[in-house]
């Protein structure tokens, strides 16, 4: 494949056609004056890329010394990128050398779907800078400014409603090569997307969405996945951890206070950790918000002892223990996935196979579905997508026994 991507007259040009968002423009600006600090005018990327290169890839731009000449920071910029290996291949260009590449072409709009996907991506990205730069011994508030900034920037995006069902469907994504990173994202998510429900102002959701990425940090020094379920005595070193780390950052405002009580928190009432002395007997509403996110989550992408659960069966694991999940913020997690959560396989009176895309919370409770199998049983190579009445559904079936990828589904 080929990709380039280029910074002159102004404007943004991908593959040679300008830009041009559907909402807002401030990260095209932001992007523009990132790439304008570090001398660079455009980047053609080409072959294939794996997780390796875009690690590498993403350092080169990382934590840029202060050098005052545009061709010194290009050129260490390039040098940088030379970590970046065979098959996968970039070229750094200056802003002349942009200029010339540009040839002209029909604008690429950059839909809701794609803005939630790049959310999502530079969410999981700096959150396992993050848990690199933790577990080398440096501040855990090393990437807290992007982290914050990515977080708003997705608020800005809340209201629209395609946005918002791209982005839940992102939390479907199997965990990835730091799975601690894709589980404090889709928590980051989940809790954003409760807190809009709930009528929380850009603020407030900002300072729970911030914390909410924080939650399990403690974590990052203890990477591996413990074989066996965790009680309080196995818990609290993680809370105590995270809470060390985050009191040493570098970070202080509210939402960094806010951030040090979820964390302290958020084990409370679901796994009997102690309360920390002094600490008001009943949890931060954030906390409640965070815990059933993270409980929810980690239901679906498996715990020590328990499979994974599609998300049906996470939120009736949920509903089953009402004395260790905060009922209230439960139910607003079902308003948030609908009735029917996405990830859902159904099979209807009619015997056709249909997976939940998005369960109605949006629609009335009508989950939009897309088709699996006819009733005679072919598959639908057309997956085709509608709203569906409830009225229709015979049952609940088990994505394995027909050989469904739910999550693929959810994604694709």
């Amino acid at each position: 494949g080929h990709l380039s991507i280029l910074v002159a007259r102004e404007r943004v040009y991908v593959n040679e056609a300008p830009v041009r968002v559907a909402r807002g423009q401030s990260f095209v600006r932001e992007f523009m004056e990132f790439v304008g600090r570090l001398g660079v005018g455009g980047l053609l990327l080409r072959g294939e890329w794996d997780h390796a290169a875009v690690e590498s890839f993403v350092a080169a731009f990382a934590n840029q010394p202060g050098v005052a000449d545009p061709e010194a920071r290009l050129r260490n910029v390039r040098e940088r990128l030379a970590f970046v290996s065979s098959p996968a291949i970039v070229q750094v260009l200056g802003a002349e050398e942009a200029e010339a590449e540009i040839r002209g072409g029909d604008d690429v709009i950059v839909s809701d779907a794609a803005r939630a996907a790049f959310f999502y991506a530079r969410l999981v990205s700096l959150l396992e800078q993050t848990h690199a730069a933790v577990r080398e011994g440096e501040s855990a508030d090393r990437y807290a400014r992007h982290l914050r900034q990515t977080v708003m920037k997705a608020i800005e995006c809340l209201e629209a409603r395609v946005f918002v069902l791209r982005l839940l469907a992102h939390t479907a994504s199997p965990p990835g090569p730091d799975p601690l990173a894709t589980h404090a994202a889709n928590v980051c998510v989940l809790s954003l997307c409760m807190g809009r429900l709930l009528g929380l102002g850009r603020g407030d959701l900002s300072a729970l969405g911030f914390a909410a990425l924080y939650h399990d940090v403690g974590r990052a020094l203890r990477p591996e996945q413990p074989a066996e379920p965790e009680g309080p005595d196995e818990l609290l070193p993680h809370i105590l951890e995270g809470l060390r780390l985050c009191l040493e950052g570098s970070t202080l405002s509210e939402a960094a206070t806010v951030r040090s009580v979820v964390v302290a928190e958020h084990h409370l009432l679901r796994d009997g950790v102690p309360r920390i002395p002094g600490a008001p007997p009943r949890p931060h509403p954030f906390s409640r918000l965070v815990a059933v996110a993270d409980a929810f989550d980690r239901l679906q992408n498996g715990t020590p002892g328990s499979p994974p659960q599609n998300p049906a069966q996470a939120l009736r694991s949920l509903r089953r223990e009402p004395r260790r999940h905060d009922n209230a913020a439960v139910d607003l997690l079902q308003d948030v996935l609908g009735k029917t959560p996405r990830g859902t396989v159904l099979r209807l009176l009619s015997e056709e196979l249909v997976i939940v895309l998005e369960g109605g919370a949006v629609f009335g409770h009508r989950p939009i579905v897309r088709r699996l199998r006819f009733a005679n049983g072919r598959p639908d190579p057309q997956r085709s997508l509608r709203l569906l009445e409830l009225s229709e559904v015979k049952g609940e079936a088990d994505p394995a026994h027909f050989g469904v990828d739910w999550r693929r589904e959810v994604l694709r």
